[in-house]
């Protein structure tokens, strides 16, 4: 967990998201970098087909 504090919002904010660039969460296993409080929607993956 990395947690960053200043007085400066907006520097913050920039910090973060050049952070989370490095890793966004991804949508199928939830992976990645995220910011606290964020709900992730996530997809189901490849259903196995029926023979």
């Amino acid at each position: 967990m990395i947690r960053l504090e200043s007085v400066d919002k907006d520097l913050i904010g920039q910090i973060a998201a050049k952070i989370r660039g490095f890793r966004k969460p991804e949508p199928y296993k939830g992976k990645g970098i995220k910011f606290a409080g964020e709900i992730l929607r996530r997809k189901a993956g490849k259903a196995a087909a029926k023979k």
